[in-house]
């Protein structure tokens, strides 16, 4: 099945680019958008849709090299991240507008990419793979799809109350205030609910938030550690 991962491994070719951009700057800065926007995006029209899906019946362990893919990830974002707020803070190397684009490009990465590996890793079995869509969701502070997306999303779908279900003839920018909002509402209503109904404060250890909240944190510190306000604020941009 390695031939059938191959394409989704293809994400990481956005990578290097970054990289290029935080280290050097300049016309650099562009490069995540051209190639993530305009050549993927034409690869993917000249490739073509597949239509059609793996077995159902498909083991687990045919899709090893699928599930590797976002293993994978996990740290490279972390990584990533990491290093790009260390360069672009920097005294002296990029300017505030070449830092703020090199963010946004780094949000192409967390984002687009980031953010769907972290939707298949919140629906797996297993805990750990939870735990690590968990941590790519802390590190772009949206830990709390984790539980909206699962519990909330799946079962309200197409419904009113579902947050990231547009109204008929709805705007972008209401809607997009109504998904943001309105997930992270839905998703501390739903653990609150859920504590409740096994006798436990919504303060209790295992309320996920306290997760997402520490690992935000974390990631907070590190931005600070790194670039002071400038990295809470370039950080803030990612998101």
């Amino acid at each position: 099945m390695l031939w059938n991962a191959l394409p989704f491994a293809f994400s990481f070719s956005v990578v290097p680019f970054i990289v290029m951009a935080a280290i050097h700057g300049g016309w650099w800065v562009a490069a995540p958008f051209v190639w993530g926007w305009i050549v993927i995006g034409s690869i993917d029209q000249i490739v073509g849709m597949r239509t059609e899906n793996l077995d159902p019946d498909t083991a687990e362990s045919d899709l090893i090299w699928h599930k590797r893919i976002t293993w994978v990830w996990v740290p490279g974002q972390v990584a990533l991240i990491l290093f790009v707020l260390w360069q672009i803070t920097q005294p002296d190397h990029l300017s505030t507008g070449e830092a703020i684009g090199v963010a946004l490009g780094l949000g192409i990465a967390t984002g687009t990419i980031g953010i769907t590996f972290a939707h298949e890793l919140v629906h797996q079995r297993n805990r750990w793979e939870r735990l690590a869509g968990e941590l790519l969701l802390t590190s772009v502070a949206y830990g709390h799809f984790a539980t909206e997306h699962v519990l909330g999303h799946h079962v309200t779908v197409g419904t009113p109350k579902d947050p990231v279900t547009a109204r008929k003839r709805q705007d972008f920018y209401s809607f997009f205030v109504q998904a943001v909002g309105g997930q992270l509402l839905s998703a501390w209503r739903l653990d609150r609910n859920r504590l409740a109904r096994i006798g436990l404060p919504v303060w209790h250890r295992r309320n996920p938030f306290w997760r997402y909240g520490l690992g935000l944190a974390a990631f907070l510190g590190a931005a600070f550690a790194v670039g002071g306000l400038w990295g809470i604020a370039l950080f803030g941009i990612m998101c």
